[in-house]
């Protein structure tokens, strides 16, 4: 019995999750976007605020060519980032 509880909390937290992302997701921009998906995927996200706005261009090119990111990517990325900073 526990096992299906168990079950049902990890479905219900997965959907849960999900929308949530969804919701938020709906007043992002394409760019937060990309930056939420792509940069968390190896690192906790860093406060948009807490480099320059070129600090972010070297940084955004490095780290992007290391994971394959494509150039549009990469300036969609670094808009968001000056646009917030």
């Amino acid at each position: 019995m526990s096992r299906v509880v168990a079950i049902i909390i990890v479905v219900l937290v997965t959907v849960i999750d999900g929308c949530s992302w969804q919701m938020a997701g709906v007043n992002m921009t394409s760019g937060e976007r990309l930056f939420r998906s792509n940069c968390r995927s190896c690192h906790t996200l860093p406060n948009p605020k807490s480099q320059t706005d070129s600090d972010w261009v070297s940084l955004v090119k490095r780290y992007g060519s290391q994971i394959d990111l494509v150039p549009e990517v990469q300036a969609k990325i670094i808009a968001y980032l000056q646009r917030v900073n």
